[in-house]
């Protein structure tokens, strides 16, 4: 699990990296910002041109984070300077997180502006929503398939479209489920640990702390529910998957973000001699 770790943060820092090496669409680049600053800090997800422009109505259902999306942007079509490796740990006040968007954003933004990237995220996050709703009314059964929705629901789907910020955990948590669902064999004993450390490492290197729990709980709910009827040991089995996939997933995100911030990571300092640059 260790070396499973060491590669990740390897891996991190190349794709990060090579992302910034990809030069930037300056086209779509300046029309994602101008859609942004149009729209204002926090505008409503069904009224985009009305800003609440306060921090404190950010924390308001349907709100858009139009403030960190600005952000992602900022540092996705950042033009680089010098070494590659030094631009991408180098994030400026924001060392300490991994900005692994940058790798998605970065490629995406050739090809797309922000508001062509919303109809995508909208198209995605239905049909991988829709494919695991289905999955759960074949085998479960109407009555969990319409809690899977409704709890959906309340995550106000529309904000989760039409945001960067919400996206990125929405995509970790549907992919895994959709393992479960489709390829729920592969889940055994010996190879949760893995998978969730996998969870989590993921969540470190994408999230900018929006709700990280997500990740590794909704996953391990459907595996649970997934598992084979049979009352002790379905309960045993649930319980035992529950404790190891919290701990396993704590694991994959602290040692994933603690490995940034303490050797990776200290690259973007300027402390750093200048030979490094």
């Amino acid at each position: 699990m260790l070396a499973m770790i060491v590669a990740g943060v390897l891996l991190g820092a190349i794709l990060i990296t090579l992302a910034y090496c990809i030069p930037v669409n300056q086209t779509n680049a300046q029309k994602s910002i101008d859609s942004l600053e149009g729209e204002g800090w926090y505008p409503s997800a069904t009224q985009l041109k009305s800003s609440l422009d306060t921090y404190f109505h950010s924390y308001l259902p349907g709100v858009l984070d139009g403030a960190t999306d600005g952000l992602m942007l900022e540092k996705a079509t950042r033009q680089i300077e010098g070494n590659p490796l030094w631009e991408a740990m180098n994030m400026e006040g924001y060392t300490y997180y991994w900005h692994g968007y940058v790798v998605i954003l970065r490629v995406l933004l050739l090809f797309m502006d922000y508001e062509q990237f919303r109809f995508l995220n909208c198209i995605l996050q239905l049909m991988m929503m829709f494919f695991v709703a289905h999955f759960i009314w074949e085998k479960k059964g109407q009555r969990y398939a319409l809690a899977l929705l409704t709890s959906y629901f309340l995550m106000m789907p529309m904000a989760m479209f039409l945001s960067l910020q919400f996206s990125w955990i929405f995509y970790i948590a549907m992919a895994l489920s959709l393992l479960i669902c489709y390829r729920h064999t592969w889940f055994t004993e010996k190879r949760i640990p893995y998978i969730f450390v996998i969870a989590g490492m993921l969540t470190s290197f994408l999230d900018l702390l929006t709700y990280p729990l997500y990740t590794w709980a909704f996953p391990l709910l459907l595996l649970i529910l997934l598992s084979e009827d049979g009352q002790k040991a379905c309960v045993r089995t649930g319980l035992d998957s529950w404790i190891c996939g919290n701990v396993v997933w704590q694991v994959g995100i602290g040692r994933m973000d603690r490995a940034q911030k303490c050797d990776t990571g200290s690259l973007g300092r300027s402390d750093v001699p200048q030979r490094f640059r």
